[in-house]
């Protein structure tokens, strides 16, 4: 008996070294696998693995989070003649060597190993400038990401904008009076707000429609508002209508949003009344007009009649009866309308083009307590004083609107102010009431009246 338990305890023995035998080579097959996983993962992985990211991306001072693709800089947007990139890592866990390359990875210098980032370029004209950073860690491998996710490149262009505006303006009155397609077209962003088919259709048939167009157009004021360049227009046209043979005369007010593509401004999105594309619905409605004006758009070009209600005013008929042409009037109406908010914890947004209020620092502007932002970069946002009576008496952006808050103003009730929204409308907005809520200190019901012009106009007229 003493022999068959001896033997049975050896043989329990074996079984418990042969299971440890069994695990230890599990372990070490699951360990050669996760570093033969580790060691094929590319830079960006590794970087995603230790947990390196950036917040608060910034170019020159400006929020980088939603710019993308090709980010063009002039001379205006140089701070002292340089680029300035500036963001803060979330973590160094086992960074060994910070470095930053400018040219995507083919070179690279050391930068001091810090959360907080600043970098500074001096930069020349038309090179790119593809920004990555790559840390060295402790364990000997390198991980690699792009500093700026959504920029495919910074770009300096040694152009004075203002001036490539004003000869871009010039350029398609030009392209559009000789009623060349080709060269019309070249100066439509490749990024256009739009369908760019439909808008080179809505041309053609201007010019099937009209023969010799002349247009004069006048620059109100030019604005930056991010990577776009916003020029206010006036403009006179004279056109003959193929079916009478007769000069019609139109007039109105166009706002083009202009976007630097090599070296040249093109067309990002256009508001207001209808320069171009004149009797085309889908232009008509993404330039903000009204579905009644879209309507009539729609009937004048099934009918091939040619009539202009997109524009702002019609001086001549060109010898069509005047029912045939109606036109929307740059004093139209606007309507008032209110909107409320409760602030504090958490960010409360307003989109004036769709009335819509929601949770966090999206649309237009947004409120934090009893202020208000901007959401987009050079915001512009014009105090004009307090009361009712000075809201209701505002009937047209004044004529020496500017960002005198910059991105941001206050909520105490009473203010009043005029803004250009991200979509390049105008309005003006009235801080009804702002007051502390019960719910907590720094917690606000904020109450707002406001009229928008949705056409571009800089009409503010109300009842």
């Amino acid at each position: 008996f003493e022999y068959k338990d001896h033997e049975a305890k050896q043989k329990e023995l074996e079984a418990q070294q042969m299971g440890r035998q069994i695990e230890e080579e599990e372990r070490r097959k699951a360990l050669a696998e996760s570093k033969k996983r580790f060691d094929a993962m590319d830079g960006t992985q590794l970087a995603a693995f230790y947990g390196y990211s950036v917040e608060n991306r910034r170019i020159n001072s400006r929020s980088a989070d939603n710019m993308r693709g090709q980010v063009i800089l002039t001379k205006n947007d140089l701070i002292a003649g340089e680029i300035i990139l500036e963001g803060r890592l979330f973590t160094l866990d086992k960074a060994k060597t910070l470095l930053i390359s400018e040219d995507g990875g083919r070179t690279w210098k050391e930068l001091p190993l810090s959360k907080n980032l600043d970098y500074r370029i001096k930069p020349l004209p038309n090179k790119r400038y593809d920004i990555l950073l790559r840390i060295k860690t402790t364990d000997n491998r390198d991980a690699v990401w792009p500093l700026f996710p959504g920029i495919d490149a910074i770009i300096y262009q040694d152009v004075d904008p203002d001036q490539v505006v004003v000869e871009s303006v010039k350029q398609l009155a030009d392209a559009y009076e000789k009623m060349n397609v080709t060269a019309f077209m070249d100066h439509v962003s490749r990024d256009y707000l739009g369908n760019k088919a439909i808008l080179e259709e809505g041309v053609r048939f201007d010019f099937d429609m009209f023969t010799g167009i002349r247009l004069t157009i006048y620059i109100n004021r030019i604005s930056q508002r991010g990577n776009m360049y916003v020029a206010e227009t006036k403009w006179d046209k004279k056109q003959t209508p193929r079916k009478t043979g007769q000069e019609q005369r139109t007039t109105g007010k166009t706002t083009f949003m202009f976007v630097l593509e090599d070296g040249k401004m093109r067309i990002k999105n256009l508001r207001g009344d209808l320069i171009y594309a004149t009797l085309s619905p889908q232009i008509a409605q993404a330039s903000g007009k009204s579905s009644t004006v879209v309507n009539q758009i729609r009937t004048a070009r099934d009918d091939r009649n040619p009539t202009q209600p997109g524009a702002g005013e019609t001086e001549d008929v060109g010898g069509l009866s005047e029912s045939s042409s109606s036109s929307e009037s740059s004093s139209t109406l606007l309507t008032v309308k209110t909107a409320s908010f409760r602030t504090g914890g958490s960010a409360e947004y307003i989109d004036f083009e769709t009335d819509t209020v929601g949770a966090g620092q999206s649309g237009d502007i947004y409120f934090e307590g009893n202020v208000f932002y901007g959401t987009t970069v050079n915001e512009d946002i014009d105090y004009r004083g307090a009361g009712l009576a000075l809201f209701n008496s505002i009937d047209e952006v004044p004529g020496d609107f500017s960002d005198d808050f910059g991105s941001s103003g206050g909520a105490n009730g009473g203010e009043v102010y005029v803004i250009l929204t991200t979509q390049g409308n105008y309005l003006k907005m009235y801080t009804q009431s702002s007051t502390e809520n019960p719910e907590g200190s720094g917690w606000f019901d904020v109450s707002i009246k406001y009229a928008i012009s949705t056409d571009g106009s800089t009409n503010l007229k109300t009842e």
